[in-house]
């Protein structure tokens, strides 16, 4: 019986070392089942890394930033607003679900963002179907990882100031009347031998050109410039005795339609503003009346390279000048200032300008007997390329006596 008992005993101890150490692996599963899930979530399975994306077309080749998100034309439709720290979306968008902090958003033009958009995603709201992405000003550094981007072509003008500023332009030249009374001493336009006034026309038309390169996410080469030919037709008519100081009257301020384009997927808009001034001062003892016409092509450029800036500028002109009808002493001149204002995705950060001047200028003098009448160009530029920016401008002076 001892023996039997002592067997039993120890089939029962054998039974009991099997069942704990089935409750012992039982609980090791159920531990470490727990301990997975619970790291699942709290650190989710992180999205694959988005690799840069190459693109290319005639306009040029970029290797965009894998933080790069393009928003497709049909998407751009639903933006019902836009500010300077957000935009607004209606309707369910896969894409904007998929939108995360840091993305780059790139846009071309639509009714609601006529510049287009380069923005960074600071966070994203969604109410319904509704989504309101908040945002900050993104540079072409953070998207553009190498490459370059080019782009040449006339710019056109709008028939209607009214016309919104998605739709495209119907010529590619503007018109400037410069009938104006200039000063009026008394302030009467019906009393006429006291006024400083100019008569004619000025038909404006430009080209842009623009040359960006980056590289390592740096910009290394920025190229700009702008083709003014200009048919200008002027007389200048003062009477009485009067010094007017110097002064200036904006004939035009006007935005043109968009250059918008695409380098590969990239798209890139670049929306001009032109500017036309009228510049005027002068002395009059009596009577002057004098002028010109002729035909002026002015090209001013500005060039980053090498961590430097340069300006250059090729011109031309060719005038007649009207013979001066002088009694007594006279000193005026006047200055016709067509100015170019260029911006990347409309943004003030990303802008160059382009300037020719045409002026006329008149020295007389009844004692002795002198008179001297001249026409001639000046021109400038200047930029700021998301932070690049030269310490000043240069301008040229060329002049003929007529």
């Amino acid at each position: 019986m001892k023996f039997n008992s002592f067997k039993t005993l120890k089939h029962m101890n054998k039974k009991l070392s099997l069942s704990a150490s089935v409750l012992a692996s039982a609980s090791l599963l159920f531990y470490t089942g727990c301990k997975k899930l619970e790291k699942e979530v709290l650190q989710p399975t992180p999205s694959p890394v988005q690799s840069t994306i190459k693109t290319s077309n005639e306009h040029g080749s970029v290797e965009l930033s894998a933080n790069t998100r393009i928003v497709s034309n049909e998407l751009n439709k639903t933006l019902v607003a836009i500010d300077d720290a957000s935009l607004t979306f209606n309707g369910e968008s896969e894409f904007l679900n998929n939108i995360k902090p840091g993305n780059i958003l790139v846009a071309s033009i639509s009714d609601v963002a006529v510049d287009g958009y380069l923005r960074t995603v600071i966070k994203i709201e969604k109410t319904a179907n509704t989504y309101v992405v908040y945002t900050s000003q993104a540079s072409l550094e953070n998207v553009i990882v190498n490459g370059n981007i080019h782009v040449e072509q006339p710019l056109t003008f709008y028939s209607d100031e009214n016309q919104k500023l998605s739709s495209v332009g119907t010529s590619t030249s503007k018109t400037i009347a410069l009938n104006k009374v200039l000063y009026d001493r008394d302030g009467n336009l019906a009393t006429m031998y006291d006024q400083l006034s100019t008569s004619g026309s000025l038909v404006l038309s430009a080209t842009l050109f623009l040359d960006v390169t980056f590289s390592g996410s740096t910009l290394t080469y920025f190229k700009a410039n702008t083709q003014f030919s200009a048919n200008h037709t002027q007389s200048i008519t003062g009477g009485g005795a009067f010094t007017v100081p110097a002064a200036t009257k904006k004939l035009l301020a006007s935005k043109l339609p968009a250059v918008s384009f695409t380098v590969g997927i990239l798209p890139v808009t670049v929306r001009p503003n032109i500017e036309v001034f009228l510049d005027y001062e002068g002395t009059i003892n009596a009577s002057a009346t004098f002028g010109y016409n002729g035909t002026v092509n002015v090209t001013p450029e500005i060039k980053f390279q090498n961590n430097k800036w340069t300006y250059g500028a090729l011109r031309s002109i060719t005038v007649a000048g009207n013979k001066p009808t002088i009694n007594l002493d006279a000193s005026l001149s006047a200055t016709l200032r067509p100015r170019l204002n260029a911006l990347l995705y409309g943004c003030t950060c990303a802008s160059t300008y382009l300037q020719a001047e045409t002026y006329v200028s008149l020295q007389a003098s009844a004692f002795p007997v002198s008179k001297s009448l001249k026409a001639g160009i000046r021109g400038g530029a200047g930029a700021n390329m998301f932070g690049y920016s030269p310490a000043n401008n240069s301008l040229f002076n060329y002049f003929v006596v007529l």
